[in-house]
């Protein structure tokens, strides 16, 4: 009711509760349509009026994402390398045998969801690669893919994670200077303007890998920004809100203190225009 008077849209973000299978993917996209689609249709049938939207993550397994992490880990021991290789290879083994059914999944739900009208802005994952299988890797070995069986987005608002302080955690690189952070996020967010006008920029704040780098300046985050406008983006998103206002820990307490440059931030995030 509140967000009705004021004239404020809601989008609902949902995960599933169990942390292995968290994200919108080709493992859980029967659960999701089972558990969304029934929550969805009751929130649009509440007499308080306020439009009703939906943001999904579609990215891999979170024990994939994990596994990657700790194998570009540049104080990761052999062993822990190893570890970490052998989770990948059992997440993409596990995508692969979800991957037939769950496209067929992902396809069904994203048809129920535009039949339902609503709006709907799902962040995927960039662009990895140029070439022409970038989206067999994404569907066999990432479990995520973006695209129907005819090619066509799944989704009508797409809009790619393109955060470029992830660069510093790249394969490869000891040390990664803010012109490479502008490059990554310059090639990723073309290929994806290519095909959608939304990208999402970040990261503020540390997620569920617990130290992810973070923007470190909101003057770097304003540049990232306008960067995003220049190659003609219409929706820009910023991951994340908590750190905008809270640090690049987010909200760690209950006394809800601001950062004390979080004007900075916001004027940033949200366009300095």
């Amino acid at each position: 009711a509140a967000l009705a008077r004021h004239d404020i849209d809601l989008d609902v973000w949902p995960q599933l509760g169990e942390g292995a299978t968290r994200f919108l993917n080709t493992s859980t996209a029967a659960t999701f349509q089972a558990r969304l689609l029934p929550l969805m249709d009751a929130l649009q049938r509440s007499p308080d009026g306020c439009d009703i939207g939906l943001a999904l993550d579609l990215e891999p397994r979170e024990g994939l994402t994990s596994s990657a992490w700790a194998l570009g880990a540049p104080d990761g021991g052999i062993g822990r390398r190893m570890r970490a290789a052998g989770g990948m290879a059992a997440s993409m083994l596990r995508a692969a045998w979800d991957a037939r059914q769950g496209h067929r999944d992902l396809i069904e739900l994203a048809r129920d969801l535009e039949a339902r009208e609503l709006p709907v802005h799902v962040a995927v994952m960039p662009p990895l690669t140029v070439t022409p299988g970038h989206e067999l890797l994404r569907h066999w070995a990432l479990g995520c893919p973006a695209a129907d069986e005819e090619g066509a987005p799944l989704f009508g608002l797409q809009a790619a994670m393109c955060y470029a302080s992830l660069a510093r955690r790249l394969p490869g690189r000891s040390t990664t200077s803010r012109d490479d952070e502008k490059r990554t996020l310059a090639v990723w967010a073309a290929r994806h303007r290519t095909a959608h006008d939304a990208v999402v920029v970040g990261q503020t704040t540390t997620c569920i890998l617990g130290d992810e780098p973070v923007y470190r300046d909101f003057a770097v985050l304003a540049e990232d920004v306008r960067a995003m406008h220049a190659l003609g983006f219409s929706d820009i998103a910023v991951y994340a809100l908590e750190g905008l206002l809270f640090g690049p820990r987010g909200l760690t307490d209950e006394s809800f203190a601001l950062r004390p440059d979080v004007e900075g931030w916001i004027r940033a995030g949200f366009g300095e225009s």
